[in-house]
């Protein structure tokens, strides 16, 4: 059954990853990547579209329970929708936590503190089903919404954030490989990454904030599934010195003057 699932997941994949790009580019939702480009952006409406049927039918085969499946649906659907809404409607006028807080303090709501409060909320839902004490929920929720912010703010470049989230999966699987109910839901992964990726890297398309968001959610939803309160508190401090970092320089300047991560943040682009 599993293998059927995982090849009925890259059909799928195959056949609406043309569908989605002609709906971007026919609703007018382009933007300049980078290099001053037009390309469609909001490809993560494909990346969620996909993810969304494959869970269901992973649940409706009883691959997933139905807490597991509720929550990780419900996650990734409300962070893309707030990512689609900043997409449609954001400007880059007011940038990072401190500017959109800075915006609610002074009675004005941007995309981007929508996006921060909408987060917020769902995230604390989530997390309040996964923790098991006050203080683990805590770092659990700061957890969750650094990292989708994370994911997010690597988003500037072909490939980048893409390659970051695939590490982090990585690296969870070959640490807790065991955890069986957590890597079914992350079969409809692979193949929706596997047709994405080359117009990511080829700067096709962009996942914009409504793909960043939602592998953002996602990985954050399987590091508070997997890793542990005492791994959580690493991941968290890392989290907080980059976050109070990039409230004040560039990643990407930081990425382009180190020549390891130049390396790697050049590797497959095109």
């Amino acid at each position: 059954m599993i293998y059927l699932f995982l090849l009925f997941s890259f059909v799928l994949a195959f056949v609406t990853r043309p569908l989605f790009m002609n709906l971007l580019m026919e609703g007018g939702l382009i933007q300049k990547n980078y290099q001053g480009k037009s390309i469609p952006t909001g490809m993560g409406l494909y990346i969620f579209f996909n993810l969304a049927v494959l869970w269901s039918i992973g649940y409706l085969i009883g691959l997933y329970p139905l807490q597991r499946f509720i929550l990780i649906l419900l996650l990734a659907g409300i962070f893309s929708f707030l990512g689609f809404i900043d997409d449609l409607l954001g400007d880059e006028k007011d940038r990072g936590f401190i500017g959109h807080f800075g915006c609610l303090l002074k009675g004005r709501l941007t995309t981007g503190g929508l996006k921060a409060l909408g987060a917020a909320v769902i995230s604390l839902v989530v997390v309040y089903y996964v923790a098991d004490s006050i203080s683990e929920t805590f770092i659990s929720w700061l957890t969750l919404l650094l990292l989708t912010n994370f994911i997010n703010l690597l988003d500037l470049r072909p490939g980048r954030a893409l390659k970051v989230f695939s590490v982090g999966l990585l690296i969870l699987f070959l640490l807790f490989w065991q955890q069986v109910e957590f890597w079914y839901l992350a079969i409809p992964l692979v193949p929706v990454l596997f047709f994405y990726f080359p117009l990511d890297l080829s700067s096709q398309a962009m996942l914009g904030d409504t793909g960043a968001n939602l592998l953002g959610g996602i990985l954050g939803y399987f590091v508070i599934l997997t890793v542990g309160i005492w791994g959580e508190a690493v991941i968290l401090f890392t989290l907080i010195v980059i976050h109070l970092y990039s409230e004040r320089y560039s990643l990407s300047t930081l990425i382009e003057e180190n020549m390891v991560l130049h390396w790697l943040d050049r590797l497959g682009r095109r």
